[in-house]
């Protein structure tokens, strides 16, 4: 079983990996992170989103 900080350091990484990735059909699930009550989510959420819109255009 894994530890709170090991899985929200997973979750962290995830979202950093969605906005490299870049895929615009992850926007949808990073919005809906823009309002999680840990504020680093929030945070990356934001960036992924930046990241994916910038490369996209969208």
């Amino acid at each position: 079983m894994s530890s709170p900080v090991t899985r929200r350091a997973a979750r962290l990484a995830a979202i950093r990996a969605l906005g490299r990735w870049g895929d615009p059909s992850a926007l949808e699930l990073l919005s809906s992170l823009t309002n999680h009550q840990d504020i680093d989510n929030r945070r990356y959420a934001r960036e992924a989103i930046g990241s994916i819109r910038l490369r996209h255009g969208v």
